[in-house]
Order: C-alpha cells, then sequence, then structure tokens
C-alpha cells in the first residue's frame, strides 16, 4: 500500500499499490517530476517504473533497444 503525504496538512492518504518494491537503486531517480526506479519482477525481469508527482500514479517506462 503505498501512502502519500501532504506538506503543511500533517496528513497521509492512501494511493493504491506500488508495482514491484524490489528496487535495484539505493535510491529512486527525479526527472522531470517523475520518481524512477529500476526493478525485477517474479520472472526476473528488468522493469523500469515511474511514479508521477502530480498526478500521484505509478507507470512503467518501456527500456530502451538492446544493442
Amino acid at each position: 500500500m503505498v501512502e502519500v503525504h501532504t506538506l503543511g496538512t500533517g496528513t497521509w492518504r492512501r494511493i493504491g499499490y506500488a508495482p514491484y518494491c524490489s528496487s535495484k537503486l539505493k535510491f529512486a531517480t527525479y526527472l522531470n517530476g517523475f520518481l524512477h526506479w529500476i526493478s525485477l519482477d517474479f520472472s526476473k525481469l528488468i522493469l523500469i517504473y515511474c511514479f508521477d508527482l502530480g498526478r500521484e500514479e505509478f507507470k512503467s517506462v518501456q527500456l530502451p533497444p538492446l544493442g
């Protein structure tokens, strides 16, 4: 379950569940209003996820082509 804290309100809101939280980065990377991280799913497939801070939504990012 993911909870978001709004500064100045002292409250937390539940916004749903995060996709695969087993991150391969020590910290998420912030870029253009999104937090990005690399994960492995249950089948060991490498995935990139991001969290849109404005819309408070999780999204997946297509991996760049190999080679």
